[in-house]
């Protein structure tokens, strides 16, 4: 109506008068196709197009929601049903960061980024766009770039060319409030709460999984603390009583995301530094793109302001 009232051809559609499909659950649906007849016709005619993001509808016609990032995920899926070769996503940052400027005032923004570290930073915490929406991106080889709602610069742009993002650290991440768990039964009897777990959604990370040498065996894990009364009710619908689980709450995952940190100490350097911080920690993962632990959650701010002062800002002085 806004663009109606200025001379422009503009007309609406949602997720039904699209047929944008969806499956899984009503709050945390994921697209599986979208119906881009209506509005190649309507571009064809002159108009311009508002499409209702963040929803779909399922099998039985139904309308779903897509959760957080949704609106991007449609984006992105709109921009992949129409072949186009970049999407921009304006927000209320003006790009992707090496760390959240609001707790670190000297953290930078990236000028271009990879799918795979972008994925790779969401997945771990960097809340500027969702991972779900960055693997659509990617799948489809859809370039984004995310920019500001509020200024006309430049932001960052996530793509699939390698040549010009340098390796090493890109940023630090983190995810808050997070609670670890250990289960314990006998061997095999955690294969079914493990299945439900999944299939209910709950974002769960195994830590470990080990046997004795009796028949005991033990499962580390850690998921979003917000999810625990949801997590534990499975665990007692599987037949998992309290006595064998152990939980731990008000934790946090930090994270150190890059490239090819396998070829650098990153993992040996933040442990020296958490450790002199006087910070305990617990080793989650490490791997090519991604160093994690679990830290308390109120010793967040400082782990995070330390290891962007020393690993990230250095990194970048001395190249």
């Amino acid at each position: 109506m806004a663009l109606q009232q200025q001379g422009l051809k503009a007309i609406s559609f949602t997720a039904p008068q699209l047929n944008i499909r969806t499956q899984g659950a009503y709050n945390n649906a994921h697209i599986e196709s979208v119906d881009n007849r209506k509005i190649t016709q309507a571009l064809d005619e002159g108009y311009v197009v508002i499409v209702a993001g963040f929803q779909g509808i399922n099998e039985t016609g139904c309308i779903t929601t897509l959760g957080r990032g949704g609106s991007d995920t449609t984006a992105v899926a709109l921009a992949a049903a129409l072949n186009l070769e970049e999407v921009d996503i304006y927000t209320d940052v003006d790009g992707v960061y090496s760390g959240d400027p609001r707790i670190i005032p000297s953290a930078f923004k990236h000028r271009e980024l990879s799918f795979e570290l972008m994925l790779e930073l969401a997945r771990q915490g960097a809340r500027v766009l969702h991972s779900r929406c960055v693997k659509m991106a990617q799948s489809h080889k859809v370039h984004i770039h995310l920019r500001s709602s509020f200024t006309r610069g430049e932001g960052t742009r996530i793509h699939d060319k390698h040549g010009n993002i340098p390796a090493g650290i890109t940023g630090v991440t983190a995810l808050n409030r997070v609670a670890k768990i250990v289960l314990s039964a006998e061997r095999g009897a955690l294969d079914q709460p493990l299945d439900q777990l999944n299939t209910c959604g709950v974002e769960l990370e195994l830590i470990s999984r080990v046997a004795d040498e009796g028949n005991l065996e033990k499962i580390t894990a850690v998921a979003p603390q917000s999810q625990l009364p949801h997590m534990l009710k499975i665990l007692e619908r599987c037949a998992i009583s309290p006595k064998q689980y152990q939980v731990e709450t008000e934790l946090a995952k930090l994270s150190l995301v890059g490239a090819a940190l396998h070829t650098h100490p990153t993992a040996h350097k933040l442990y020296e530094l958490l450790h002199q911080e006087q910070i305990p920690s617990l080793p989650l993962s490490s791997s090519e793109l991604n160093v994690s632990c679990l830290i308390s959650a109120d010793k967040l701010t400082r782990a995070q302001q330390t290891l962007h002062q020393k690993l990230v800002e250095s990194t970048v002085c001395a190249a």
